[in-house]
C-alpha cells in the first residue's frame, strides 16, 4: 500500500518542449494555386500586395498628381489634358479591380 500511495503522491513529470521556434506553418495557397496543386501542374508565383494594383491606377495617381502641379503653375492647357488622361486611367484601373468573376455554374 505504501509504494502504491508513493507513487501516486509524486508528481506527473511533463515532457517539456524545446524553448526555440518551431516550424512555421505552411503558408495557406491561394486557389488557383491550391487548383494546380491538385491537377500536378507547376504553381503560380504568389503575388505581393503592390504587384496585385492594376498598373493603370498606380499610373493614374502620379499623371493626376502631375496635373495638379501644373495647375499651381497655371499652365491650364496641360492641367486638364493630364487631368483627363488620369482621369480616363483611374476609372480604367478602377473597372479591372471591380470586375467580379462569376463562377462557371
Amino acid at each position: 500500500m505504501q509504494r502504491v500511495q508513493s507513487m501516486l503522491a509524486t508528481p506527473v513529470q511533463t515532457v517539456q518542449r524545446p524553448d526555440g521556434p518551431g516550424p512555421k506553418p505552411k503558408k495557406q495557397l491561394r486557389l488557383g494555386n491550391r487548383i494546380r496543386e491538385e491537377l500536378g501542374l507547376p504553381l503560380r508565383e504568389e503575388l505581393n500586395w503592390w504587384q496585385r494594383i492594376s498598373w493603370k491606377l498606380k499610373a493614374s495617381f502620379f499623371v493626376i498628381l502631375l496635373a495638379v502641379v501644373f495647375a499651381i503653375f497655371q499652365i491650364n492647357t496641360l492641367a486638364i489634358i493630364f487631368g483627363l488622361l488620369g482621369a480616363f486611367l483611374l476609372i480604367t484601373g478602377l473597372k479591372k479591380s471591380f470586375k467580379t468573376r462569376r463562377p462557371w455554374l
